[in-house]
């Protein structure tokens, strides 16, 4: 906030000067070159290096830029007595910076997947593991792992260790939005990585995760399956869990793909809106929608 209260002072000191001297040229020069050094200057007081290239680069993108806008019209709004307009204007700049926060992203990622961060390689063996759908994606008719490939790769690689002698994969095309289908996308890429057809467990008709639950809760009751892992991204963890414990099924949590890291406070980077980092807010309030409507 830096940044953002030394304008604002600056805009208080200045106006009452400019009412002074309308007409001056000295304050109109001023009011255009001593922001953009208030804000140079807030930016030589962040973290150097390394961090300071990334705060930069941030505020260029799209959403950097949409927020320094929205810092320019409260100046501007305070400047023309535009009272009324100020706190709409700072409720949505503040709602805005929170909605692209790194910090923001990793309080509320973290929450979801802190409980899931043990490591999967030291589970005893299985009798089968479930990898969830979502974890592969198709572009230019290319079949390739997604944003949330670590699924697939986690399966096989606990395969290959001696801890899951059979991988159970789902998922299906949903008309009218995707043809991407998942589960055979999924095996093909288990195949190429050298795990053998006799291992791969194929199941069909899953658009959801509660339509997983209930398929994959069916499937380990017909072939009597004792111990069974579950795996799937960190983030979609405890939703997934929840769903899978109320259709009767006992699985062991295998967390993947984790997105977030414990909070850690980055100064005036982590005020500007990040598009990765409002990518991690959005799936993690997707992942708490999801959990209330039972899907």
């Amino acid at each position: 906030m830096l940044f953002f209260a030394s304008l604002i002072a600056f805009v208080v000191v200045l106006k009452r000067s400019v009412r002074a001297d309308r007409t001056s040229t000295r304050a109109k020069a001023l009011a255009i070159g001593v922001p953009l050094g208030v804000a140079l200057l807030a930016l030589a007081t962040a973290p150097r290096g390394y961090l300071l290239t990334k705060t930069l680069g941030a505020m260029a993108m799209p959403l950097g830029l949409a927020w320094c806008a929205l810092a320019g019209f409260i100046a501007l709004a305070y400047w023309r007595d535009r009272w009324r307009e100020l706190p709409a204007l700072s409720v949505v700049f503040v709602l805005f910076s929170l909605a692209g926060s790194g910090f923001v992203a990793d309080l509320l990622g973290g929450s979801l997947e802190r409980a899931y961060a043990s490591d999967p390689f030291a589970e005893a063996p299985f009798d089968a593991v479930i990898v969830l759908g979502g974890g592969t994606d198709e572009a230019y008719g290319r079949i390739q792992l997604g944003a949330s490939g670590d699924r697939v790769a986690l399966g096989a690689r606990l395969y290959h260790r001696g801890l899951a002698p059979r991988l159970v994969t789902t998922g299906s095309a949903i008309a009218g939005f995707s043809e991407h289908d998942a589960a055979a996308a999924t095996e093909r890429i288990w195949r190429e990585m050298g795990v053998p057809a006799e291992a791969i467990v194929r199941l069909e008709g899953a658009r959801t995760t509660s339509e997983e639950a209930v398929i994959h809760a069916r499937e380990i009751r017909a072939r009597g399956w004792r111990r069974v892992g579950l795996v799937s991204s960190a983030q979609h963890m405890p939703r997934a869990l929840a769903l899978f414990r109320e259709r009767g099924a006992r699985v062991v949590p295998l967390a993947a793909d984790f997105r977030s890291d414990a909070p850690r406070w980055r100064g005036f980077h982590d005020l500007v809106p990040r598009g990765d980092a409002a990518a991690r807010i959005h799936g993690a309030c997707w992942e708490r929608v999801g959990r209330l409507a039972g899907r």
